[in-house]
């Protein structure tokens, strides 16, 4: 009940403030304390209203109450074309991409298809662009561009979302292709587009292109537009025009949060922290409030400095701000803390985060695997299930954190260095087979390392024997390590002349050889 009554009155507060925004309802008719029922009621009188409906359902979906949507949804007596983009892009945002496209599916063969082609398609545009941004963010590019190409006339809203979708998913090149695909078709980019293309430069680290592109933005003198501007100082400094950066953010007017962050990462990026204080130091001086980005940012320069004094510093600054338990900052602080040695307050930090994601995880991971590895190990378990390791997937997926490579990277080296060899198998294994991650020559390397560091040199050669690619000079040094220490001469041999083999111009697969040689002799 009292749950209830926490999401009824989240709901009240939601609709009473769009109601009012839209101009239907009274400030005295829905209270914000009201109960859901009453919120309701209170649109009751408007149930023919299209948009009365609207209000309500995105309240719904902005609350993650779906089945109250669909459920209002399916009551609507004429749904539009906005009711149908409100439904799929609120489904997508919540992760039911499925539902997303089945909704997309209905919508088209439903009778607003036939009201919106008789409009023009452009009706649906802002469908498409829920469409493109939802196959986005599944990492689903192909299908957003099938659904790209259905529009035979493309606006600047679908550009701008595949173009967004594609950077998104780290496909720089793609972008820049597109782009100028745009040009070709004499498309007029706006201050939205400017900005994915400049982020694009500064991923490709294209400086010569992101002087092109500035030259254009001068032309049609957008230059002035603070998302543009914001954009140009990325991508200068990713470029490695750190100058360059600092000249046109000095020239902006009207800074804001991303201005000062986008320098400030520019810098600690460029491993010129103590410039990076001093311009967090001028934000605040300046009146701008420290968000996540800024936070984290900073928090980034004093690990890296191991700085331990800053550090606390910045952290008070993230309670005063309440953003101490937020995903970014506290990630942000456990490396921090870890990497100064503070080890105890790494797990406060973490059990304090409201919200907790694979990055907080491998953060909290890695420290425990710098100073206290056995707590490494017994962590991931305690992430991957209660009782069993193996039933993984089900509570990593209620707990939206799912162990990526780095995850596993850090608990193998955990368990190799504790000697947790058991536990370093299971952790491999469920690795591959429940999470389909692909082992990178790191993993195998740690692999090896666990095994033969405590005394498994026959499994350890088995393992190499095993896999599916060529074992790289890292594994073979490994191996090799495991027979000087155990005085297996033989397989030492076999693993200094692969280790010739793959670094011929490297002399110390030479010494360990002649090493061996002088051994056996002795």
């Amino acid at each position: 009940m009292l749950e209830r009554r926490s999401l009824a009155s989240k709901i009240s507060k939601v609709v009473h403030s769009r109601s009012l925004k839209l101009g239907i309802g009274s400030q005295g008719r829905l209270g914000r304390d009201c109960l859901l029922d009453q919120a309701l009621w209170h649109f009751g009188s408007m149930r023919n209203c299209g948009v009365a409906f609207v209000t309500v359902i995105s309240a719904f979906l902005e609350l993650g109450s779906l089945d109250d949507a669909c459920q209002l949804f399916a009551q609507m007596p004429n749904s539009n074309a906005v009711a149908w983009n409100v439904m799929i892009s609120g489904h997508a945002k919540r992760g039911y991409e499925w539902e997303a496209i089945k909704l997309f599916q209905n919508m088209r063969n439903a009778t607003v298809h036939t009201q919106a082609t008789k409009q023009g398609f452009d009706s649906n545009v802002y469908v498409g662009h829920s469409l493109i941004n939802m196959y986005a963010k599944c990492q689903k590019m192909e299908d957003a561009k099938r659904v790209f190409g259905l529009f035979d006339e493309k606006n600047v809203v679908l550009w701008n979302a595949m173009l967004g979708g594609y950077l998104q998913n780290g496909y720089a090149s793609e972008v820049m292709e597109l782009f100028f695909s745009t040009r070709v078709l004499g498309f007029h980019p706006d201050e939205f587009t400017y900005t994915s293309i400049l982020s694009a430069c500064g991923c490709l680290e294209n400086l010569g292109m992101g002087q092109q592109l500035h030259s254009y933005i001068i032309k049609n003198k957008l230059e002035d537009n603070l998302f543009v501007g914001n954009a140009l100082v990325d991508m200068y400094a990713k470029s490695g025009a750190l100058d360059y950066a600092r000249r046109k953010f000095e020239l902006l007017e009207n800074r804001d949060n991303v201005s000062w962050n986008v320098i400030i990462v520019g810098y600690v990026q460029d491993e010129k922290e103590y410039e990076a204080f001093k311009l967090f130091e001028r934000m605040t001086s300046d009146g701008i409030t420290p968000d996540e980005v800024s936070l984290a940012s900073i928090l980034s320069a004093c690990a890296n400095l191991r700085v331990l004094d800053r550090g606390k510093q910045v952290h008070y600054l993230s309670v005063k701000y309440g953003l101490e338990t937020s995903l970014y900052t506290g990630s942000s602080l456990i490396d921090m803390y870890a990497k100064c040695g503070a080890i105890a307050t790494v797990y406060e930090v973490f059990i304090s985060m409201l919200e907790r994601s694979v990055i907080s995880a491998n953060a909290l991971i890695d420290g425990y695997a710098q100073h206290n590895l056995e707590k490494a190990v017994y962590l991931l378990h305690d992430m991957l299930a209660e009782e069993d390791a193996l039933r993984t997937f089900d509570k990593m997926k209620e707990a939206h954190v799912k162990p990526d490579a780095m995850t596993f990277l850090g608990v193998l080296t955990a368990c190799s260095h504790a000697g947790r060899v058991f536990e370093g198998c299971q952790v491999y294994d469920i690795m591959i087979n429940h999470y389909h991650i692909e082992p990178r020559p790191e993993h195998c390397a740690c692999m090896i390392d666990l095994l033969r560091r405590w005394g498994f040199i026959d499994e350890a050669q088995e393992f190499i024997h095993e896999l599916e690619f060529e074992p790289d000079a890292m594994m073979w040094a490994t191996f090799f390590v495991a027979c000087r220490l155990h005085g297996d001469d033989i397989r030492g041999q076999h693993a200094a002349k692969k280790l010739i083999e793959l670094e011929p111009e490297k002399s110390s697969p030479y010494v360990l050889l002649s090493h061996i040689h002088a051994a056996s002799r002795n």
